[in-house]
């Protein structure tokens, strides 16, 4: 079996994979420029060693959970039975399903594909799947490991690619176009002046008053370590949040803000968000574990808004990463 046209098929496999209709719960698309080294195996029936590999991505991820990455892989492999080697390219077009959302600190997928591997004098097409995991160091750079079964068509082979590399991350947010303003009505003609009515005095009935916002009465400044870009938390931290609980049994009618903040490295717009998604994290163990009432716990992300050292420093920036309860009385 010969595929003509491999990358048109490709175009065309991930197109069908990937579901047409999905909530974009990350309003931000992502673009990676993946560099690798790997080590790839064939078939022992091509009658060549195995070889390091080198390899260029531009992965485009138009969705919080899929992706598209045209790849380009470079390398020479010796010959098993006779003098010389072989340089070889490869070129292929994946597509990648993650399991976990671009902000989250690992995401690990699934990808499959189609493309054209070239020794100079032989080439054929190759279709692979496999899978690796994504680690985010940083906003702007992430990790990546690989692994690859090649399935090469015309000679009805396999080979095997593992790789490992760094990405370097460009984020943008979709533009969206503004609706056009709907054309003024022609004005009315002028009415005919009337006389003015007599002035009607009326008494505004009575408002209730608006009562007063609670006031903070106590603030638990809360020693949780986040991993970088995450927002997940375990049971290491239960003692800590048990003093808030405690607090709360203790004094009936008061409730509590779980809030979260940040220093200034990075977008602000991120950073508010992550500071929101980490107190809800904390609300949320308040609740599900330690078994305070729902309704006494809320949570708010103020970001880098409410600093309490310099950011100039990196023991000042640790400082104002921090997640505070604090404690509410009417």
């Amino acid at each position: 079996m010969t595929l003509k046209r491999p990358l048109a098929a490709a175009a065309l496999a991930v197109a069908i994979a990937m579901p047409a209709t999905q909530a974009v719960a990350d309003d931000q698309h992502r673009i990676y420029l993946n560099a690798s080294a790997g080590w790839q195996k064939f078939d022992h029936k091509l009658g060549v060693d195995k070889a390091a590999t080198y390899g260029l991505g531009f992965e485009y991820r138009m969705l919080p959970r899929w992706a598209a990455e045209l790849g380009y892989q470079k390398g020479s492999v010796s010959n098993r039975n006779a003098p010389g080697s072989n340089d070889f390219k490869d070129y292929r077009l994946d597509g990648i399903h993650y399991f976990a959302g671009p902000r989250e600190t690992w995401n690990p997928y699934l990808a499959a594909g189609v493309g054209r591997i070239d020794f100079g004098s032989y080439d054929d097409t190759r279709l692979n799947v496999g899978g690796g995991v994504r680690y985010n160091v940083s906003n702007m750079i992430s990790l990546r490991g690989d692994l690859r079964e090649f399935y090469r068509v015309d000679e009805d082979q396999f080979d095997t690619v593992v790789s490992v590399g760094v990405s370097l991350v460009f984020a943008r947010t979709p533009s969206r176009a503004e609706p056009e303003p709907a054309p003024r009505p022609a004005p009315a003609p002028a009415p005919a002046p009337e006389p003015a009515p007599e002035p009607v005095v009326e008494t505004p009935p009575p408002t209730p008053a608006t009562p007063p916002p609670p006031r903070t009465i106590e603030t638990f400044t809360l020693a949780i370590q986040f991993p970088t870009n995450s927002s997940v938390i375990d049971n290491r931290y239960d003692g800590e949040l048990r003093r808030v609980a405690d607090f709360l049994a203790e004094n009936p009618g008061t409730s509590v803000e779980v809030a979260g903040h940040s220093d200034n490295i990075g977008d602000p717009n991120y950073n508010q968000f992550l500071s929101q998604r980490r107190a809800e994290a904390v609300a949320n163990r308040l609740v599900d574990v330690l078994g305070v009432d729902a309704g006494r716990v809320s949570a708010r992300g103020y970001g880098e808004a409410e600093p309490i050292a310099s950011n100039d420093t990196a023991a000042g920036r640790a400082q104002n990463r921090r997640v505070e309860a604090r404690i509410q009385a009417p």
